[in-house]
C-alpha cells in the first residue's frame, strides 16, 4: 500500500529544481539596497555608489564593526558626532554606534552632505562616481586601489544601471 501511495508522490518531484542559495553578496544588495536609494533621493549620490561603498567598508557586512556597531561604512566616532554611542577598539579609535543598518546609510548621507560637495554627474557615469569617492574619502584613503575596489563592486555585482 506504501509503494503505490508513494509513486504518484514521487513524480510531484521529478522536474523540481532547488533553488540556488543566494551569495552573501547578494543577500547584502538585496538587505541594503532600499537604504541606498534612500541616501541617493536624499544626496543624489547614486545608489551603486553607496552600496558598493558600504560593502567594501564592512567586508559585505561581516566585520566586526558591521556585526557589533551596525556601522557599514567605518565612520568614526568624535565629540561632535550625531550619536551618543561609540565602540572602542583597542581603546585607542572610536566608531559611531547605530541602533540599525539603517541608521548607518541615514548617517552616511548626512556625513557626506555636511563635508564634501557632491558633483553633478550623470548618475550612469560609475567611472566618475567611482573618482570622486576616492577623492573625497572621509577615511583618509585617497588612494586609487580604493577606487578600483570600489569599480570592482559595481562591474562584478552588477550595481550599476544599464546606460
Amino acid at each position: 500500500m506504501y509503494a503505490i501511495l508513494l509513486i504518484p508522490i514521487l513524480g510531484l518531484f521529478a522536474g523540481f529544481q532547488p533553488v540556488e542559495e543566494l551569495s552573501k553578496q547578494d543577500q547584502f544588495i538585496q538587505k541594503h539596497i532600499d537604504s541606498a536609494k534612500e541616501v541617493e533621493r536624499v544626496t543624489c549620490i547614486p545608489y551603486y555608489i553607496v552600496l558598493a561603498q558600504s560593502a567594501y567598508e564592512s567586508g559585505w557586512g561581516t566585520s566586526n564593526l558591521a556585526n557589533d556597531a551596525n556601522n557599514l561604512f567605518g565612520i568614526k566616532w568624535y565629540s561632535n558626532s550625531p550619536t551618543d554611542f561609540h565602540i572602542v577598539d583597542g581603546g585607542k579609535k572610536r566608531w559611531r554606534c547605530y541602533g540599525s543598518t539603517d541608521d548607518s546609510f541615514r548617517d552616511y548621507g548626512k556625513f557626506i552632505m555636511q563635508n564634501t560637495t557632491i558633483p553633478n554627474y550623470n548618475s550612469n557615469d560609475y567611472l566618475r562616481w567611482c573618482e570622486w569617492v576616492r577623492k573625497i574619502c572621509y577615511s583618509g584613503c585617497n588612494n586609487y586601489r580604493y577606487e578600483k575596489n570600489i569599480r570592482n563592486i559595481i562591474e562584478n555585482h552588477i550595481l550599476r544601471p544599464t546606460p
